[in-house]
């Protein structure tokens, strides 16, 4: 199969390339399930805030899309903001980054189900890196994905920490879809300096 990444500049690009139903089910897809055990049961997140989501993306920062060539369809994302768009995670390191505000946060990276093990995460990882336009990066993973956090560290980041030598960590509320109950996961973070 060959991919390639999409590197959408405007809100109307985006949706002229998926439409709103199709990237609500792709990211569900990606998030919805039980990802790394069955104690997880998913996150429920709602269209409105998806879509929402994905417009500031496509206004306020970088969003790249991949798409498989053979289908044409849209099997994963990748996005990033000035991290002090994203309050919650600003709030939650700025004080352990000397130059917060120039930091980028990578918000949301994304394959499709039937995608995965392919180097789709790692080809949009890098794509991002290069299109950020801040030699300083944040991302945010649970503690337990370590998937995610092995494919960044392989990218340079580290996993960030405070003065004590103690991981800088962060609860977040989510809801549970197969529940339907608000619970915390435990989030690390992870910095990358650009050279």
């Amino acid at each position: 199969m060959d991919f390639c990444n999409i590197h959408v500049k405007s809100v109307d690009e985006l949706w002229s390339i998926i439409k709103k139903e199709i990237l609500y089910n792709l990211f569900d897809d990606c998030f919805g399930n039980n990802l790394f055990d069955h104690t997880y049961g998913g996150e429920d997140v709602d269209i409105e805030n998806v879509i929402s989501a994905f417009e500031e993306f496509a206004n306020d920062g970088i969003l790249v899309l991949c798409r498989n060539q053979e289908s044409s369809s849209i099997v994963g994302f990748s996005a990033a903001l000035p991290l002090k768009k994203q309050p919650d995670v600003w709030n939650a390191s700025q004080n352990y980054l000397a130059d917060a505000l120039h930091y980028w946060y990578h918000s949301e990276l994304g394959v499709s189900q039937n995608y995965r093990r392919k180097g789709l995460a790692n080809l949009m990882t890098s794509s991002q890196i290069t299109m950020i336009p801040s030699n300083r990066i944040i991302v945010r993973a649970r503690i337990d994905n370590i998937a995610t956090i092995k494919l960044h560290e392989k990218h340079g980041f580290t996993l960030l920490r405070d003065a004590q030598e103690q991981d800088v960590k962060q609860w977040v509320p989510v809801k549970r879809k197969a529940t339907g109950k608000i619970m915390a996961d435990e989030r690390v973070f992870l910095t990358l300096h650009k050279k």
